[in-house]
């Protein structure tokens, strides 16, 4: 029996880089259907037509699974206003990223590897630019990247 390797998708929340990996992905099926496509999502502040938009990917093509992360576990207090100015957008985009590690690695493995009858192999992982700290979970999984 020929199982099919698993590409998984990270794309960094936003419309705009959702809709391109999309795009990128069915791209990529329709050249080579060897593999199936998982999308994990991350959802912290997505407006509603971002939600409408995934579930009507979902309904319409059904090549490709998309599976929404649950949210990180709480962080430490945050510091105090006066302190924040200090902060930067990058170190806080990374502290977001870090957060949901353990979220990623725990859908690859439930939702990707022991989802069918069979063990799927996971082929890589895809990551938006924001995402790049994921790689280390590519790297746990010996998956490409």
């Amino acid at each position: 029996m020929d199982n099919k390797a698993e590409l998984v998708f990270m794309p960094t929340p936003g419309m705009g880089h959702i809709v391109s990996m999309v795009e990128f992905a069915k791209r990529l099926h329709d050249q080579d259907q060897r593999f199936s496509i998982t999308f994990l999502l991350i959802n912290p502040f997505h407006p509603p037509f971002y939600n409408l938009y995934v579930e009507s990917l979902a309904a319409s093509d059904t090549r490709f699974r998309y599976v929404h992360l649950p949210p990180p576990p709480p962080s430490p207090p945050s510091p105090p206003p006066e302190q924040l100015v200090h902060t930067s957008p990058e170190k806080n985009l990374s502290d977001f990223v870090e957060s949901y590690k353990s979220h990623v690695g725990d859908a690859i493995v439930n939702h990707v590897l022991f989802s069918s009858p069979a063990m799927t192999r996971l082929a890589g992982l895809v990551v938006d630019f924001f995402y790049i700290p994921m790689i280390d979970i590519a790297n746990e999984f010996t998956a490409s990247t």
